[in-house]
This record gives structure tokens, C-alpha cells and sequence, in this order.
């Protein structure tokens, strides 16, 4: 399994299993400028702590990041990496992996820090997030990266009852999400084992209107962020 820290959300579940490139499954040649607006919805910090997170993005560039309703003081600059990879370099130095959907309109993010958080534009809030929301069908892309290189495959997923299916980059993947569960920020946790012969620990993540989820799967035996996994997907 590999890890993907500079995308734009990917739903890590299909994801487990390393890279080695191919399609990222979207070709919509979005301009920086298309990022402007207010990205909001909830992140897994570095201490395993769920928190509001609202990135704001004015002109193609970072103007404002709340974090539990407070301003962190930090303003940034993008790069485009790929139609739905961006780099972002805070005003702190940080390294930002900000992957979005075909639509614009939901994205993922894993800092050089591990915070890692799923957020959806112009969302108003965050709803009640019920135990068997990731049910479904799921679409989307996988990264892995360093924070200096990087590389997307398309992948998909089948959840029911807290078991899920995925396969990426020609690696099959089953997921028990059955761990922890938080129905105020909408995340999961549990394992996963896959035909590759990895198997560790993952955390699923749903955007405020339950139609995007962005997770990490790492590795039980490696180091982030090379033996870890990041994936967005769209729920079909």
C-alpha cells in the first residue's frame, strides 16, 4: 500500500496497494481560478482529533483556513499538479496534497503534518452522519506521493454494512470499517487487508452532503507517507 499526501480528494478505500501511475478517471482541465470559494467540512488532525476546517481560496490563491471556527493566520499559494491534484504551500511552510472531484465542488487534503480532512464548497454546515452512509457505489482516484512526486490511478468501491470492497491499480482491497465511528464529523475507522499482501489501518471521511469520501490507508508496517494510500470518490 502507498500513501497520497499532496491530492485532491480521494476516497482511500480502493486505494490500498501502491502506484505506479494510469488514468486518474477525470479530464476537466480546471484553471486554479475554478478553486475560488469557501471549502468547508471536517478534518482528522495529527493527533487523531476531528475538527471543523474551512479553507477559503480568493483569486486562485489561499486567503483564509479556520480551524474550529478560528483563524489560523495563514494565507498560500496553489499549483496544479493534474486536473484534480493541487499543491498547496501555506504561508508556514506547509505542504498541502488537495485533491477535488470532476465537479468542483468536493475535494480532499493531506498536509506534510498528516492532518488529513475532507471538505465540500460552499457547504453550510456539517449534517448527522448515520453508520451505514458510506453504503454505495464509489468512483474516483487514488495518489500516492511523496510531497515531491506523485502518482494517480483510478479506482472504485462497494460498501454495505460497514464492509467494502475496492480495486486500484490492479489490486483488489477488502475493508472493514466496523471501528470507531463519529456521527457529528463523519468519519470511520478500521482495516484492511488486500491482494498485494498489505494490510493495516484506514479512516474514511464524507463531505457534508454524504456524495464525496476522501480516506487514508496505511500500512501497518510502514512509515507515513510512502506506505500510505489517499483516494477521493464520488458516490455513483
Amino acid at each position: 500500500m502507498r500513501f497520497a499526501s499532496v491530492v485532491a480528494l480521494v476516497f482511500s478505500l480502493a486505494g490500498c496497494g501502491g502506484g505506479s501511475g494510469g488514468s486518474t478517471g477525470f479530464s476537466v482541465n480546471v484553471p486554479i481560478q475554478s478553486l475560488d470559494g469557501a471549502w468547508f467540512g471536517s478534518m482528522n488532525d495529527t493527533a487523531d482529533v476531528l475538527r471543523s476546517y474551512q479553507i477559503t481560496i480568493a483569486g486562485g490563491a489561499i486567503s483564509q483556513i479556520l480551524v474550529d471556527a478560528v483563524d489560523q493566520g495563514l494565507t498560500g499559494s496553489i499549483v496544479r499538479e493534474s486536473d484534480t491534484l493541487f499543491t498547496l504551500t501555506l504561508s508556514d511552510g506547509t505542504v498541502v496534497a488537495f485533491f477535488i472531484d470532476a465537479a468542483v465542488q468536493h475535494a480532499g487534503f493531506v498536509d506534510d503534518g498528516f492532518n488529513f480532512g475532507v471538505v465540500q464548497k460552499d457547504a453550510p454546515g456539517l449534517p448527522t452522519f448515520f453508520i451505514n452512509d458510506t453504503d454505495g457505489n464509489w468512483s474516483g482516484n487514488s495518489v500516492v506521493t511523496d510531497f515531491t512526486t506523485s502518482q494517480e490511478f483510478a479506482s472504485t468501491a462497494s460498501c454495505l454494512n460497514l464492509l467494502c470492497t475496492a480495486n486500484g491499480n490492479g489490486v483488489s482491497t477488502n475493508v472493514d470499517l466496523s471501528g470507531a465511528f463519529s456521527s457529528a464529523f463523519g468519519r470511520w475507522q478500521g482495516t484492511f487487508n488486500n491482494s498485494a499482501g498489505d494490510s493495516g489501518v484506514i479512516t474514511v471521511m464524507l463531505s457534508a452532503d454524504k456524495q464525496f469520501a476522501g480516506s487514508f490507508a496505511c500500512d501497518a508496517a510502514g512509515v507515513f507517507p510512502v506506505d500510505c494510500d489517499f483516494s477521493g470518490w464520488v458516490k455513483q
